[in-house]
């Protein structure tokens, strides 16, 4: 029993070397499939496109949502036109910080109309 046990006995059984079979694995390509054949990288890239187009799902709710935003702005600034010479303006207080608002708003929407400007050329090419 002892003798059995010594290394280079003659009972013992050949073993096969582990790195011939890890080579031999690596040459052939690894299926990357799941249940009933279907390709794990087609479900990935299905789920990255979902996400793409929930993405631009949203992005239409915001632009949707910014021109009915801006048609209200139009029609406030129609009205204002309209009674213009009705009211009073001359606190001159609140005209300068109108006027701030006003310029700060409008340097947001232009730097918002250059980006999506920016956006939809870099995917037309």
């Amino acid at each position: 029993f002892r003798e059995s046990n010594k290394v280079g006995s003659s009972h013992e059984a050949p073993t096969a070397n582990p790195t011939t079979k890890r080579s031999k694995n690596r040459r052939d390509p690894r299926r990357h499939t799941v249940a009933n054949g279907i390709d794990y990288n087609m479900l990935k890239r299905m789920k990255e496109l979902e996400q793409e187009k929930d993405t631009f799902l949203q992005g239409l709710e915001v632009v949707d949502r910014a021109r009915d935003w801006y048609h209200k702005q139009i029609v406030t600034i129609k009205d204002k036109q309209k009674y213009f010479n009705r009211t009073s303006t001359s606190n001159d207080l609140s005209s300068e910080t109108r006027n701030e608002r006003v310029k700060f708003q409008k340097s947001r929407i232009l730097e918002s109309n250059r980006q999506l400007t920016a956006l939809m050329e870099s995917s037309d090419k």
